[in-house]
């Protein structure tokens, strides 16, 4: 299993014009939604871990993550029919709002990680050091949990489920390995 990092630029396009209400929808009702992200990599695979880290910002950091069902190769790029890339196709699992909520800094995992190459990607689908990988997906958990538990979180805003990949639940944390 590898985790990846996908970029969300908002000066290049604004995901809350363009279908952010369906996922928030989507999150409420069946605790997943449905979702595709042209990236640029080509090793995505199913069962992988994504994190979409917000740039282009002063407030730039992690507001969503999930898991990876497929990705797809060769299709056109969004903005450029006359290029190809790849389009990865998953489920977000946590999704915070990054105009509204605080969300995991990019300098925090800087400092804390500072052999992970870049935590702000021009392109889609970077790996995350996989000797950090562990260490950062605690972090990312630890944090959302106290997003959870301390600030009486908008259930609109942030649907977290728990899966073997170490959620938090209603009823505890999945520790990695486990089941919920």
């Amino acid at each position: 299993m590898n985790m990846f990092l996908l970029s969300y630029n908002r000066e290049k396009w604004d995901w809350k014009k363009d279908g952010w209400e369906n996922y928030i929808t989507q999150l409420q009702t069946k605790e997943y939604a449905d979702f595709s992200y042209n990236c640029r990599s080509a090793l995505p695979h199913y069962g992988d871990k994504f994190f979409i880290v917000r740039v282009g910002t002063r407030n730039n950091g992690i507001f969503c993550s999930g898991i990876v069902d497929s990705l797809v190769k060769n299709v056109p790029a969004p903005f450029d029919d006359t290029k190809k890339t790849n389009k990865l196709i998953g489920k977000i699992k946590v999704l915070l709002d990054p105009d509204n909520e605080t969300i995991l800094g990019v300098k925090e995992l800087k400092d804390k990680f500072p052999q992970q190459k870049s935590w702000e990607p021009q392109q889609n689908g970077i790996m995350i050091n996989k000797a950090i990988q562990e260490e950062f997906e605690s972090l990312w958990v630890d944090f959302v949990q106290t997003k959870k538990q301390y600030r009486g979180l908008k259930r609109s805003i942030l649907k977290v489920i728990a899966n073997k990949c170490c959620l938090p639940t209603e009823k505890g944390t999945v520790k990695p390995g486990m089941h919920a």
